[in-house]
């Protein structure tokens, strides 16, 4: 997916100013961006579900990899857990923690989208056997 200028410059606003949508107005009129409210959220709309749909392709693409990875995340997540575990110092303890809660959304990200893959599956599967059947 490419961006072009506009879309660039609002997903850099809404980085920048994160829930500040007004702010994030000033700072794109200032760059000679003179944009709505409606825009700039239809905009950002359209950007993340390009950005959700690209996702799914690659998880439908990447089914068994997805899975794999998951396996490892597991394994890595456990494995930082038996560490902590063994782990005398509080500020290692607590760097273990975080290393484990930074790998939380990569888990979550790709048990979303495996789940997503295997609903439209069964649904695909199944009006191909609803069509069958009343045909």
């Amino acid at each position: 997916m490419t961006l072009n200028d506009n879309e660039f410059h609002i997903v850099t606003a809404r980085i920048m100013f994160k829930t500040d949508w007004k702010q994030a107005l000033v700072w794109l009129k200032a760059r000679g961006f003179d944009i709505s409210q409606a825009t700039y959220f239809r905009t950002l709309a359209v950007v993340d579900q390009e950005a959700k749909n690209r996702l799914f392709d690659i998880a439908k693409r990447f089914e068994i990899i997805a899975s794999e990875e998951i396996l490892k995340f597991q394994n890595l997540e456990k494995q930082m857990y038996e560490e902590y575990h063994k782990e005398q110092s509080p500020l290692s303890r607590a760097r273990i923690l975080q290393m484990i809660a930074n790998l939380q959304p990569y888990m979550t990200a790709l048990y979303d989208q495996t789940r997503q893959v295997l609903e439209n599956q069964l649904e695909s599967e199944k009006d191909s056997i609803l069509s069958k059947h009343t045909g």
